[in-house]
């Protein structure tokens, strides 16, 4: 088997995999990124998105310099700085956030990745961003609702209003509220909505 700082700096150990046989190690790549994920953003059409931007610490865990690289390929994203040098042991941030066009997107979900190269060993790493477009929160009350009154004034009303679309969750407001003692006669409920 063997082992070292890579496959150029491998040497030959002895282990129970037996003669003849190769086993490599790598070792994990010295430019360590975090968080290990891009951000997951929610919003309306025209915003506001829940979450806007995602700052990466990029960190040198080795004991040379090195150089970094960033490609971001979205039209909706922005990343700064997008490249440098990295002394051994230094640290560095990169902010990727929403920009204009996410502001101007049609409903639905897009999908973005954003690379990180080690441009010493060509390390990549990626993160994935994802940003879902919704229009408003819709409600549906039920139809017209007739109640038996327990009593010849009023009686308690229990309905059921749910909403869909938007991005939960959800505030619903209804007024008055389910569950209300309501007066004989016509009684209008007028509810509203609002997403995150």
């Amino acid at each position: 088997a063997y082992t070292g700082n890579g496959a150029t700096n491998a040497m030959l150990i002895s282990g129970p995999l037996g003669h003849g046989v190769q086993c490599l190690y790598y070792p994990p790549d010295p430019l360590l990124i975090t968080p290990a994920t891009g951000l997951t953003a929610c919003g309306g059409v025209g915003g506001p998105f829940t979450v806007t931007n995602e700052t990466f610490s990029l960190i040198n865990t080795g004991t040379n310099s090195l150089i970094w690289s960033l490609t971001n390929t979205s039209s909706w994203l922005y990343a700064s700085p997008t490249n440098g040098p990295l002394a051994a042991g230094g640290t560095t941030n990169v902010t990727v956030c929403l920009n204009s066009n996410a502001y101007s997107l049609a409903s639905g979900i897009y999908t973005a990745t954003v690379w990180f190269t080690n441009l010493n060993d060509n390390v990549v790493q990626s993160r994935q961003f994802s940003l879902t477009v919704i229009g408003p929160p819709i409600i549906t009350c039920p139809g017209n609702i007739t109640v038996t009154a327990t009593n010849q004034c009023e009686t308690v009303v229990n309905y059921t209003v749910t909403v869909s679309g938007g991005c939960p969750p959800y505030t619903t407001i209804c007024v008055p509220p389910s569950g209300s003692v309501f007066t004989n006669g016509t009684t209008n409920v007028n509810c509203s909505a609002t997403d995150s």
